[in-house]
């Protein structure tokens, strides 16, 4: 099993920042080398609040899409432990993972219009929870608690004890590395053509050029 763990940052700035983005890029890659294993990346606190300032093209398309791509992309099931405030590109992040777990501090929102369409949040958000909860949220900026994200299946459990998302893959392990493999891209690899259009629309329209 590979292991990410983003400690939670202190300041604004710093969430999800290059830094962080290099962690991730790392796990990612090493994730790569042991296709079928699963992927635990484990968020504490608001790292995953981010709302990127920078809309620019190498920064939107080169290198945060780049990173929702990869993860929905990966070889083997990416599970995700989410303790803070999940927002912007980090709720995109977290979306294009196989299995989310909720720490009950958790709260999911899709941040500003220009977060929104610039993470690609839409086209995943609409594949998980449908396109009622997608249009109520982007409209609204509604905050979702960690209970309501799990009524409307945005994640599997809830739970205070900081080891599930181990459990979890832990138990998704036995299933054997070829098996978990091939499930993983039997469910979401075919959608990588229309997320990565997606992508590329809704930034569009957020005015990254």
């Amino acid at each position: 099993m590979v292991q990410v763990y983003e400690a939670g940052d202190p300041g604004a700035g710093e969430r999800l920042g290059p830094a962080a983005r290099a962690t991730l890029g790392d796990a990612l890659k090493r994730h790569a080398r042991t296709p079928g294993q699963p992927l635990l990346i484990r968020v504490e606190g608001d790292a995953w609040c981010h709302e990127p300032d920078d809309l620019t093209q190498p920064v939107v398309r080169g290198q945060l899409h780049e990173l929702v791509l990869r993860v929905h992309a990966a070889p083997g099931p990416v599970i995700v432990q989410l303790a803070g405030a999940v927002r912007g590109l980090g709720l995109g992040l977290a979306l294009a993972a196989d299995l989310r777990v909720a720490a009950p501090t958790a709260s999911f929102a899709v941040g500003s219009p220009a977060a929104f369409l610039a993470g690609g949040v839409g086209q995943l958000l609409a594949g998980v929870v449908g396109t009622g909860v997608l249009a109520q949220m982007a409209w609204t900026g509604a905050t979702l608690t960690a209970d309501e994200a799990l009524h409307r299946g945005m994640v599997g459990s809830v739970t205070a004890d900081p080891q599930a998302g181990a459990a979890l893959a832990a138990q998704v392990a036995t299933i054997g590395a070829g098996t978990a493999s091939a499930l993983a891209r039997a469910l979401r690899g075919r959608d990588r053509p229309d997320l990565t259009a997606a992508l590329d629309y809704e930034s569009w329209l957020a005015g990254v050029e």
